[in-house]
């Protein structure tokens, strides 16, 4: 007895014989890199996908983890491996979409500002996927991803640190409650005043923070708006490029330029364009032959639904200081990360 090459399957044709044919031919559904893994090959793969969903569902940054570790499990080439996560990954992020709308005031939703970054990121994913994915050096552009997430993770780590150090300060120092009298206005003298108790510490706050507006950039002047799309359109590209997902890419340079703005305005903008840039990237990739493994892809969804949903769930135990410092510090570990990837590649 002869051991039969994995490369070929057997199929009876119709006067009864067996036929051999090539693996990967039309009528062999179950042509996926999964069979040929071992138990702890798939372990590795899963447990980074649920991990790096449940970041990409707490702050949109994770996918850069999943990447390196199908490499390290030797579960496919990089190329296979990009457009599988895109396919695995983009109705993750419209399911996180839809959790992020129940978090978020629904006034302050930013559906246009998302819409913007979407359709920027779609036409560089576009681009990026349909001609320039086999020519541009992906080492270069995944360190200086990296580099960037640094810098704007040590800038959030320290504003967000000063902030929580100066309440801090301020409670120490006995501004634990004091009452402010607000005036209505009213003809009638003995409804004039009305006394409102409110916590020392908020109150400063109230005093020292930005308008709602601004916090949360409800209105964007048309120049911003095209700079967010230019942005969208990098971001785009970046992604598709290097396979590390936008949000890797959109958040640092958002932080950067909009320091002041709410993170989790910031990480809905992202969760928006990452639908659209999935899909644009999925189009333009396949078109150029790029191909998902189904095996993979059922692999990874689940473990990605599961976790980002977790990952959600997160953000409403977070205050805008404690959320930007968890923001910072993911930047830089994920920073730290990809550059440390770049330089093995």
């Amino acid at each position: 007895l002869t051991r039969r090459p994995r490369a070929v399957t057997d199929a009876p044709s119709l006067d009864g014989r067996v036929a051999r044919r090539p693996r990967g031919a039309p009528g062999d559904a179950m042509n996926t890199v999964v069979r040929a893994l071992t138990l702890g090959q798939v372990a590795v793969v899963v447990a980074a996908c649920v991990a790096g969903a449940l970041l990409v569902g707490a702050v949109g940054l994770g996918g850069v983890v999943i990447l390196p570790a199908l490499l390290l499990a030797r579960a496919c080439t990089p190329e296979v491996g990009i457009v599988s996560l895109f396919v695995a990954f983009t109705p993750t992020m419209a399911l996180r979409v839809w959790m992020l709308r129940k978090i978020v005031p629904r006034d302050r939703f930013p559906t246009r500002l998302g819409g913007v970054a979407a359709a920027g990121g779609a036409c560089g994913a576009s681009v990026a996927g349909g001609a320039l994915l086999d020519v541009v050096p992906r080492e270069a552009l995944t360190y200086v991803i990296g580099l960037v997430a640094l810098v704007a993770g040590g800038k959030d780590v320290a504003d967000s640190a000063r902030r929580l150090r100066s309440r801090a300060a301020r409670s120490r120092a006995g501004e634990g409650e004091t009452v402010v009298t607000v005036e209505d206005g009213g003809d009638d003298g003995d409804d004039g005043d009305a006394a409102l108790e409110m916590d020392g510490a908020d109150a400063v706050d109230a005093n020292e923070s930005e308008s709602k507006s601004d916090e949360y950039w409800l209105e964007p002047t048309t120049r911003e708006m095209w700079l967010l799309f230019s942005i969208g359109v990098v971001v785009g590209m970046l992604s598709v490029l290097t396979g590390t997902g936008g949000p890797i890419s959109f958040l640092p340079i958002v932080v950067l330029w909009k320091g002041k703005v709410n993170r989790k305005v910031m990480l809905s903008m992202s969760a928006i364009q990452s639908v659209f840039l999935g899909i644009a990237a999925i189009v333009s990739t396949t078109a150029r032959g790029k191909k998902p493994d189904p095996g993979l892809v059922l692999l990874i969804l689940p473990c990605g639904l599961v976790g980002v949903a977790l990952g959600v769930r997160v953000l409403k135990y977070f205050s805008r200081e404690w959320l930007t410092l968890f923001i910072g510090t993911i930047l830089l570990a994920v920073g730290s990360f990809t550059v440390h990837q770049a330089t093995e590649l």
